[in-house]
This record gives structure tokens, C-alpha cells and sequence, in this order.
């Protein structure tokens, strides 16, 4: 009957306190170092802690490389940007809500073209709100969520903020983007 409580507590230990194992299992004696340690390291609440890792760094992965597509910049701005490589990343803090802001510039591999701006010229003479024009810097910005509408090609339940900052006759921009 010793032996049947025994295995009940390891049993109990694995599934809410596995470390527990390592010591109930020494000294009971009960299996060898090896199977304690692959026991606890496969425990139920180790591997909930394994898959919140994961997808952790799934998310900082995915939410980083957001806004580096051109593609995706074009269907929400309606401009074709050359190629860019990402000078700094700056990742804000994240809320427990999930909210956060990054910023980061990058440089162009080419020159931007003149047809460039006259295209967000054109767009903002015809009454396009999200683009502004300060000097020789023109900025994009939008939000969507929330009761607001996505931009093509992204979710209304997506709560996201994004602002594209570039200069004619620079090849550096900077991006801001976040959750709210």
C-alpha cells in the first residue's frame, strides 16, 4: 500500500509540481536519475511552458518582420517602393494586452524614382487622408480595428497602427507600426 501512495504523489507531482519528482523519486528511490529528470522535463506543466516559449517567439518573430515586405507596404500605401535592408530595429515595450509600437529605419537599395512622389502628390490633391506631404518628406499613416476599416489585404480584427516616413532625395525611411 506504501509503495501505491508513493507512485500516487509521483504521479500527483508530475502533473502540478514536477520538479517534485526529482527529490520524491531520490529519495524513495524509485527509478534512476534519467527517468526522474525525462519525467518532469515531460510533465504536463512543462510542456505548456515549452509550447508558451514557442509561440512567444513565433510572435516576436512574426511581429518583426511585419512591415519588412515591400509587397505588403504597397497594398496598404498603393505605392511600389523599391527593395529595403533595415538599418535599426527598435521593438517597444509589449502590454499585457498584447499592445505594443516598434520603429525601425532601413535604407533603399536604389534611388527613389521622381514618379514616386508625383504618384502621393497626385494622391494627396485627390483628397487621400492618410498621406501628408511636410517639405520633401511625405508620410503614411493609417490605423484599422476596433470599429475602423483594414487597409487591402489586411483583417479588420486586427488592431494595427502603421506609419511609413520617407524623404525625396534620401534613400533612408523609418516605419512605425504597432498594436493598440
Amino acid at each position: 500500500m506504501k509503495e501505491l501512495l508513493r507512485w500516487i504523489a509521483l504521479f500527483i507531482s508530475w502533473l502540478f509540481l514536477p520538479p517534485l519528482i526529482l527529490l520524491l523519486g531520490y529519495r524513495w528511490k524509485m527509478g534512476n536519475k534519467y527517468s526522474r529528470t525525462a519525467g518532469m522535463l515531460l510533465s504536463p506543466l512543462f510542456l505548456i511552458l515549452y509550447l508558451v516559449i514557442y509561440a512567444r517567439l513565433f510572435i516576436e518573430d512574426s511581429r518583426k518582420g511585419y512591415f519588412q515586405k515591400t509587397d505588403r507596404i504597397e497594398r496598404i500605401t498603393g505605392i511600389r517602393l523599391p527593395e529595403f535592408k533595415v538599418l535599426e530595429y527598435h521593438e517597444g515595450e509589449r502590454h499585457f494586452t498584447g499592445d505594443f509600437e516598434d520603429y525601425f529605419t532601413f535604407e533603399f537599395e536604389a534611388d527613389l524614382p521622381e514618379k514616386i512622389f508625383d504618384k502621393i502628390d497626385e494622391m494627396i490633391i485627390n483628397g487621400n487622408q492618410d498621406w501628408r506631404k511636410h517639405g520633401n518628406t511625405y508620410e503614411y499613416s493609417t490605423l484599422w480595428g476596433n470599429g475602423f476599416p483594414a487597409p487591402k489585404g489586411e483583417d479588420d480584427r486586427d488592431d494595427r497602427s502603421f506609419t511609413l516616413t520617407i524623404t525625396k532625395g534620401e534613400r533612408k525611411g523609418s516605419i512605425r507600426h504597432g498594436m493598440w
